[in-house]
Order: structure tokens, then sequence, then C-alpha cells
């Protein structure tokens, strides 16, 4: 029984260590996000870029239908 109860709680360490270890790079990749892109407005500059386009989705918008079927 004592045998077994360490070998349950050593794994479990295993386990926490690796919990913590992603954690911790969850965490870092939030920052980068963080500090690249909301920080220095990249998706907000993209978008904007993007949005100055005549076309920036290729689709001619006169034709587009909103909802669902095209009664024609």
């Amino acid at each position: 029984m004592d045998e077994q109860l360490t070998k349950l709680i050593k794994e479990n360490k295993g386990i926490l260590r690796q919990l913590t270890d992603l954690n911790n790079m969850v965490k870092g990749l939030t920052i980068i996000y963080k500090d690249i892109v909301i920080d220095n407005s990249y998706l907000e500059k993209r978008v904007r870029e993007l949005e100055q386009k005549d076309n920036f989705l290729g689709i001619d918008i006169g034709k587009l239908k909103v909802g669902g079927t095209d009664p024609d």
C-alpha cells in the first residue's frame, strides 16, 4: 500500500510539473501576444489597411446576399 501511494505521489508530481510548465508557456504566449499585437496595434493597423482597399475579400459586394437562399 505504501509503495503504491509513493508511486502515485511521484506520478502526480510529474503531471503537476508538466501542467505548471504548460501554464507558464501559455502565460508567456499571452504576454508576447499582448506586447506585439495589441500594444503595437499590429492587428488594428492590418484591419485598417484591409478596410482601405476597395475589395479586400475578393467578393463582388453588389452580388452579396444576406440570409438564406437567393430567390432568382
